[in-house]
């Protein structure tokens, strides 16, 4: 139960008791948290449903998850692209710029085709697909930073994500099993294969931030899981709906 709570109230702006200094503990349910605000996102879509134009809910979708994860992932996303992109820069100084509250003009063009991105996805989702993208694409990409977060060296001797670097082979398991059971209850194969894909691009994208950083940091797990969020949602456009998941919904 303390794990979960760490994990909720990292995750998420929910009113939950942490214990400072013990994140690290909640690492194997980032899965389940992500369950959770999937299924906040698909409970206000049900709600919504038919009530509004299908773009104007979208966007008080991805607002309402903006709220409730208190856009720490996105802030995330944006300093790593100011980071990354900047150009000429040295290792040291691309770090600095992540630890810079600021966000630069790279920053600012990241967040808005992120946003734009996770918006499109979700005006073309409709039906079945829609309602299991709205509940699982969430859990899929907190599930892919867990694998980032054990298998990358930490960048900085100090910050939030630093105490991730206690986290073990008894979090990823954990971590991994829940992944699965969504994954595979989801639909079958297919959800398993969109494990992969979403799994494979959190590591590629991690290895390539290593080799520009020499690790990574917090703002990397966090962008990590804005980036997976929205492939996620892009891949159930392509049929990797089906199974329990489409019977319990259509």
């Amino acid at each position: 139960m303390r794990g979960f709570l760490e994990a909720l109230g990292f995750l998420t702006t929910l009113p939950v008791q942490r214990s400072s200094g013990e994140v690290w503990k909640g690492v194997g349910f980032f899965p389940l948290v992500g369950f959770i605000l999937g299924g906040a996102l698909l409970g206000a879509d049900s709600l919504l449903l038919g009530r509004l134009p299908k773009g104007i809910e979208s966007v008080i979708l991805l607002g309402l998850l903006v709220a409730l994860t208190g856009a720490v992932h996105l802030d995330g996303f944006i300093d790593l692209c100011d980071g990354l992109f900047a150009p000429g820069r040295t290792r040291e100084e691309r770090l600095a710029i992540l630890k810079d509250s600021r966000a630069g003009s790279f920053g600012v063009a990241g967040g808005f085709l992120l946003l734009a991105a996770k918006l499109a996805a979700l005006w073309e989702l409709s039906g079945a697909a829609r309602k299991a993208a709205l509940l699982l694409s969430p859990s899929l990409a907190r599930w892919a930073a867990v694998p980032v977060i054990l298998l990358f060296p930490y960048a900085r001797r100090e910050g939030t994500g630093f105490a991730f670097g206690r986290a073990g082979m008894k979090e990823l398991l954990l971590a991994l099993l829940l992944a699965l059971c969504f994954a595979f209850g989801f639909s079958g194969a297919k959800g398993l294969a969109l494990l992969g894909i979403v799994t494979s691009s959190a590591l590629l994208e991690a290895a390539l931030i290593k080799k520009k950083l020499g690790g990574l940091t917090g703002d990397c797990y966090g962008a990590i899981i804005e980036s997976c969020e929205a492939l996620s949602l892009f891949l159930f456009y392509f049929d990797f709906g089906g199974g329990v998941w489409r019977g319990l919904f259509s």
